[in-house]
């Protein structure tokens, strides 16, 4: 897996660069992401127990689809122009928020056919707007945070992949700065 990952790495390393270099949303999105993939990776084996393992499984499936997404919508929508593209970074991150909302829904075993219906609903504005190469707002963005939002119970705490992945992002500096001032003492 890793020797997949690190070819996949560098498959999308162009990408990634210029998504940095323009201050992506997207990548923004899922640096943490591949920060995680990153330093697991480099690990020595002998350090990386089942609980690594599982997090780069999980972490590789879910940056390489996400990243076939987006290579698709640029490639196919704007033949490779990634500035056009760029213009409509904030829908494209809205619709895959809204896959990740629904994976966590499903996750949590809750009834899902209204909120697809929904999510459906706002994806096909979203992808009628990207396509027709309609000008956006804001506003539309909030509108969808409320509808959004109606369905997200207050008892329930749902994670989108890239938050658990800031999570165990953070969680691993700190693990990493307690080997690093263990090593002083």
């Amino acid at each position: 897996m890793y020797k997949d990952y690190e070819y996949w790495y560098k498959e999308n390393k162009d990408l990634l660069e210029h998504l940095e270099h323009h201050d992506s949303l997207l990548y923004e999105e899922y640096k943490n992401i591949i920060k995680v993939l990153n330093y697991i990776k480099d690990l020595d084996p002998s350090e990386i127990d089942n609980d690594l393992e599982v997090i780069f499984d999980e972490g590789y499936a879910y940056i390489y689809d996400r990243f076939n997404y987006i290579k698709t919508c640029l490639k196919q929508d704007f033949i490779g122009d990634l500035h056009a593209f760029l213009k409509y970074e904030e829908l494209f991150r809205y619709y895959l928020f809204l896959e990740d909302i629904a994976d966590a829904f499903d996750r949590e075993d809750m009834d899902t056919k209204v909120i697809k219906e929904a999510f459906d609903n706002i994806q096909n504005k979203i992808l009628d707007t990207i396509n027709d190469r309609k000008p956006f707002k804001r506003d539309m963005l909030e509108e969808f945070d409320i509808v959004v939002s109606s369905f997200i119970p207050s008892d329930k705490m749902l994670q989108t992949v890239p938050e658990v992945f800031n999570q165990i992002y953070d969680e691993l500096l700190i693990m990493k700065d307690h080997k690093h001032f263990d090593k002083q003492d």
